[in-house]
Parts: structure tokens; C-alpha cells; sequence
């Protein structure tokens, strides 16, 4: 299972080294995009919510490409869309490299504009992004198990990685020396 989901994560990495330097392109919406406010780290000592699993700054899972857009600007690069077999959409990889972020997008093929929205979010040494319980790349082993005590998978976690939720939606974190390296949102495995 760790294999698979190691697999992944560095599938969606590669895929953001590719040479496609293809744009994002802004076709007219006559749609207004419009999101409530975003919510504020919450205290250690509340009951996980839906956030905690798909927030990470001001990006979640499931948000409008537009939206994204607002929020960071055009990607640096970004790959071709691919369908993926699992689950029929097409995905593509925006790698914002200079806020070290990699987000996978989704959409159905026949209304891709529309629907093309975050899948999962993966963020390396750049990142300054903090999760809704104020984890972020660098923080210890130690705080994040603290942080996350009541929602840990265990069957997923080893002193490398903490799975957060579960795969099939939640938060992996890895780590090197005691450190968290990369913080992954979304599913990993089908």
C-alpha cells in the first residue's frame, strides 16, 4: 500500500518536470465565481471537519481552477490533460514551483471549463502554506502527531510518513530527519 501511494505521489511530481510549457488559457465565463471566506487555523483541541482534511492555506480540494487562479496566479508550468482510468476525468498538474506547490486538477472532458476544480494538492520545501491545525513543511515528527492524534491512520504510518484521514481522502505527510519534507491532500489510492 505504501508503495502504491509513494508511487503516486511521485508520479504527480515528475509529471511537473515535464517540458510542457503550455499556458493556462482564460476562456470568458459569464459565471461570477464567488467563495465565502476561508476559514483561520483552528485549535488543536476542536473535533476534526471537512477543512482539516481539505484545506491547506487558501486552497482545498475541490476548488474552482478560477478560484485558484485568483489566489496564486498562472502556473509556472503545467502538463497536458491525461485521463485517468479510475475515474474517468482528465488531470492535469500545475506546478506553481516558486510557492512550492503541485496541484493536481480534475475535470470532465465534455465541460472541462466548468468543472475543472483541485483533486489534491501536494506541497515541498517552498511551500509556506500551513494546514488548518498550523502544521507546514518543517515541522517535527512530534507536532504532528500532536496535532493529529485523534485521526491518524495507523495501519499507514511509520516514522517516514503519517497518514492523515486515510488514503482515499486525508493528509500524508512525509517525512526526512524528523521533519515533515512534503504534506499531500486528497486521495492516493482508488
Amino acid at each position: 500500500m505504501k508503495k502504491y501511494l509513494l508511487f503516486i505521489v511521485l508520479a504527480v511530481m515528475t509529471a511537473c518536470k515535464s517540458n510542457d510549457k503550455s499556458s493556462v488559457k482564460h476562456a470568458g465565463h459569464d459565471s461570477d465565481y464567488s467563495f465565502g471566506p476561508l476559514k483561520d487555523t483552528i485549535p488543536v483541541n476542536q473535533t476534526f471537519t471537512d477543512a482539516d482534511f481539505d484545506m491547506f492555506g487558501d486552497i482545498r480540494i475541490g476548488q474552482h481552477y478560477m478560484e485558484v487562479i485568483r489566489i496564486l496566479g498562472v502556473p509556472a508550468r503545467k502538463t497536458n490533460p491525461v485521463q485517468w482510468d479510475a475515474d474517468g476525468l482528465d488531470h492535469e498538474a500545475w506546478d506553481y514551483k516558486t510557492q512550492g506547490l503541485v496541484i493536481n486538477m480534475s475535470s470532465d472532458k465534455l465541460n472541462a471549463d466548468k468543472t475543472r476544480s483541485v483533486f489534491s494538492i501536494t506541497a515541498r520545501e517552498a511551500c509556506p502554506f500551513k494546514t488548518t491545525r498550523n502544521i507546514s513543511i518543517g515541522s517535527s515528527y512530534a507536532e504532528v502527531t500532536e496535532a493529529y492524534k485523534n485521526a491518524i491512520d495507523q495501519s499507514s504510518t511509520d516514522t517516514t510518513m503519517i497518514t492523515v484521514g486515510s488514503v482515499y481522502g486525508g493528509i500524508i505527510f512525509s517525512f526526512k530527519n524528523n521533519k515533515v519534507e512534503t504534506i499531500f491532500f486528497g486521495s492516493a489510492a482508488e
